[in-house]
């Protein structure tokens, strides 16, 4: 079953609950009891993409599984040239995907 992607509205409610769970124990009960370890991660990385952009609206065309896809992949530096080429050329994740790997330095591998 595909999960369903989270509005930027929605990124912000979960940022909130996960960052005062404390004092929103219900909240926070109702959030994680029905989700995995995965989809937590997932939150996370996208909160950790907003955080370093510092973005306050919402975006025209970049949803927030263009952010789990960038925030899993490219490092932490390129992150806001990523955001801005999604949000400029109207990329789909898997057009990112596509784009991200022809651009984007290979990893080193250990030689024999």
């Amino acid at each position: 079953m595909k999960g369903k992607t989270c509005s930027w509205r929605d990124i912000r409610r979960i940022n909130h609950i996960l960052e005062n769970a404390g004092r929103l124990k219900g909240e926070m009960a109702a959030l994680t009891n029905c989700v995995d370890r995965t989809t937590l991660r997932g939150w996370k990385r996208v909160m950790e993409v907003l955080a370093v952009l510092d973005i306050q609206h919402d975006f025209g065309h970049v949803a927030s599984s263009h952010a789990d896809e960038i925030a899993r992949h490219a490092p932490k530096e390129c992150w806001p040239e990523w955001v801005e080429s999604c949000e400029k050329n109207k990329w789909t994740v898997a057009q990112l995907r596509i784009f991200r790997s022809i651009f984007q330095p290979k990893r080193p591998t250990l030689s024999p």
